[in-house]
């Protein structure tokens, strides 16, 4: 049998082909660069319509090819927007997340399969081999560095409750098989191999700046460089050893380590930046210290923020309210007068559109202005207001989601504020509010859970017009949070109901 990867170099370098190719090739990166900026951004919408795009026309390009080199490249490129398209698309709410991979993986395995057969490419042309096995070995084991040095930089939760074998087996059995192999069956056992064939020397390079843009979706650069590093550097790999197998193990480890391992032998060993309060306890009696300052440059856009004062935990009466707080009414602005509650307003949910008569109502929903957010992830979802909503899972360590609300209201009076908590994605019992623009910050602690489907009301404060008025939230928990946690950052609303209309 003819070698796959040293009898296909000589047909993409021969002089013509290689310039008409290229351009081509890079257009569709950029095309696929596009969708994972919109997705992992507020515009997920955009998004999934860009990545369609880009699928359907690699399936045409390759389905009208006459040559086999040009339908492998382009019938394996497919297999990336078909990977985001799948994971954002399927109704996953119901499952804990770790099983999402499981789930999304399954029917990829089964595309990359029929892709494999419509190229021609048998298992061992897949590079699946035991061929050079110490250096696989050592490769393999590489993959331990590699999951303590993405750690470092993206520092994530655990998908597991407590490091122990009863609850980590079984996940890292599924990073192994559905991030490992099925990403290396993808990217190296097939589009680094067609990338060769249709790019030469520039296919590996191709395929890991593919493999790196499909990670935006962490906006970190420096993990973006490290991921193209790692995806370069298990490229050379494959082409030295003709297999996959090392770098599947190394890969399917790097997860592990990254997701599981490292989130609990670095548990403690954690630094709340300035620009993020801790939550207090969840005592009302206990005094903390807020210290806002500018955020970092990853918030887009940056909002204005000033100094604020002591955080003393000044509970009002919501409805309904924790048992263990004591409602103290809120300080009155001399210009603001008094008046009965209005009539209870009625709305019709899930529109955006809320109807309220005699009241002001003023609504941040996510990708609004106002809504500012670092981290977290944009679901597409019925269950959020207009369609779509953020979560991310909560944490012991670090928080790495945050979001701030910042409304412009109409006139000085007394507001409900109030957050919506989607179906199954907002769990979270322990979300601690902090709210601002008061003459004392307050901060109000909400467990999710009682809220689905409905707006959670905070309390009644006193707001003065304009754009002083703020609401954050971040995931982080106080105790260990269970499997099934989810910190929902959906729509907020304030509520005039007292005040100069």
């Amino acid at each position: 049998m003819k070698n796959p990867i040293r009898n296909t170099e000589a047909s993409p370098t021969q002089p013509g082909i290689l310039h008409g190719v290229m351009p081509r090739a890079v257009l569709y990166l950029l095309g696929i660069a596009l969708g994972e900026f919109f997705t992992s951004g507020s515009q997920p919408a955009i998004g999934l319509v860009v990545h369609g795009i880009v699928l359907v026309l690699l399936l045409v390009q390759g389905g009208a090819a006459k040559r086999r080199v040009v339908q492998r490249f382009y019938f394996s490129m497919a297999l990336v927007p078909l990977i985001r398209l799948m994971s954002l698309s399927l109704p996953l709410t119901k499952f804990q997340f770790v099983y999402w991979y499981l789930i999304i993986g399954t029917p990829l395995f089964l595309a990359a399969f029929f892709s494999a057969r419509m190229m021609g490419l048998s298992i061992d042309r897949l590079l699946f081999n035991f061929s050079k096995p110490g250096s696989q070995i050592l490769v393999a084991l590489s993959g331990v560095l590699l999951g303590y040095m993405e750690y470092v930089i993206l520092r994530p939760p655990s998908l597991v409750e407590d490091f122990s074998f009863r609850l980590i087996w079984q996940p890292a059995l599924i990073l192994l098989i559905f991030t490992g192999l099925l990403e290396e069956v993808i990217f190296r056992g097939l589009l680094q191999q067609a990338s060769r064939e249709f790019l030469g020397r520039w296919g590996i390079s191709y395929a890991a700046l593919l493999f790196a843009v499909m990670h935006l979706g962490y906006r970190s650069m420096a993990d973006f460089l490290f991921v193209l590093l790692v995806a370069l550097y298990f490229g050379w790999v494959v082409l030295q050893t003709r297999s996959i197998l090392g770098v599947t193990i190394a890969h399917g480890l790097t997860n592990i380590g990254l997701f599981l391992i490292f989130p609990f032998l670095a548990t403690g060993n954690y630094e709340m930046p300035d620009w993020l309060p801790m939550p207090p306890p969840v005592t009302v009696t206990v005094t903390a210290s807020l210290t806002v300052e500018t955020p970092p440059s990853t918030w887009t856009p940056v909002p204005t923020y000033t100094s604020a004062p002591t955080l003393t935990p000044m509970p009002q009466e919501p409805t309904p309210i924790p048992p263990t707080m004591t409602p103290t009414p809120t300080p009155v602005p001399p210009t603001v007068t008094p008046r009965p509650p209005l009539a209870p307003f009625t709305e019709s949910f899930p529109q955006a559109e809320v109807q309220v008569p005699n009241a002001y109502l003023v609504m941040v929903d996510d990708g609004d202005p106002g809504y500012y957010r670092a981290g977290g992830t944009t679901w597409l979802s019925e269950n959020g207001v207009g369609g779509d909503l953020v979560w991310a899972s909560p944490t012991t360590g670090e928080a790495d989601a945050v979001v701030e609300w910042r409304p412009v209201l109409p006139a000085d009076g007394y507001y409900e504020v109030q957050v919506f908590c989607p179906v199954e994605l907002a769990t979270f019992s322990e979300a601690m509010y902090a709210i601002g623009g008061l003459l004392e910050p307050v901060v109000v602690l909400v467990d999710q859970n009682q809220y689905q489907g409905q707006w959670a009301s905070l309390g009644i404060y006193a707001f003065k017009a304009g754009e002083g008025a703020y609401l954050r939230l971040d995931n982080h928990a106080l105790a260990a949070p269970g499997l099934d946690e989810v910190v929902g950052f959906d729509a907020a609303r304030w509520v005039l109901i007292a005040g100069e209309e």
